[in-house]
């Protein structure tokens, strides 16, 4: 094989890669996106195109995925059903994807950041998996990211990561904000929300702030 057709191979291949990962993950955030950093057209296709690359998504409340990790064990592939462990109508159902078991935790970490420094905390039995690039953390407690080290854990160092996909308001700020080029609001589902203005209020007085400009 020369090395046109190999290169041309490999850009096919990724380009198939980054379609359905914009249509599953990055699609929703197109307008939070163009909103918070002034892009469109070219420069918006290029950042979502380049999205993949370094992207951690969790940790994910699944406890299912993170025992079927530890049956797989690490080095070993297969399809997981991540997510939607709660409530099918509170974000939807799980996401099947094929990915690699690349680290197994017991989950517990030391807090190294502002936020409650030196004490002690669990993911519970958690799992790294690598779906095509993409990092995915599974937990089986429910907890808000905090701290980097909930993903030290596992191998990864936010530091160098590109984007991390957490579910939090404010936890993570501390310290996660002083690394990150900016954060991003995305509305997720739920039944609670970061935007009011959706919310189907009956009785409250109008005009008001920060429902009415």
């Amino acid at each position: 094989m020369n090395a046109l057709v190999l290169r041309s191979a490999i850009v096919a291949a990724l380009g198939g890669l980054l379609f359905g990962f914009d249509t599953a993950v990055i699609s929703g955030t197109t307008q939070d996106l163009e909103r918070v950093y002034q892009i469109s057209g070219f420069t918006l296709g290029f950042t979502v195109a380049t999205a993949l690359i370094g992207t951690v998504v969790g940790a994910l409340y699944d406890p299912v995925s993170a025992a079927q990790a530890f049956t797989v064990g690490v080095g070993n592939r297969a399809i997981f059903e991540v997510g939607g462990r709660t409530d099918a109508r509170f974000g939807g159902d799980p996401v099947r994807v094929e990915a690699t078991v690349i680290a197994l935790s017991d989950g517990d970490y030391v807090r190294r950041g502002p936020f409650e420094t030196g004490t002690r905390a669990s993911l519970g039995r958690s799992a790294r998996l690598d779906a095509d690039g993409v990092q995915i953390i599974v937990a089986s407690y429910r907890i808000q990211a905090e701290d980097r080290e909930q993903y030290r854990i596992f191998g990864i160092q936010p530091e160098q990561s590109n984007i991390i996909a957490l579910k939090g308001i404010n936890h993570f700020r501390a310290d996660f904000e002083p690394i990150a080029r900016g954060i991003v609001f995305v509305e997720a589902g739920g039944i609670v929300t970061s935007d009011l203005r959706v919310l189907p209020y009956r009785r409250v007085r109008r005009p008001v702030w920060p429902l009415d400009d």
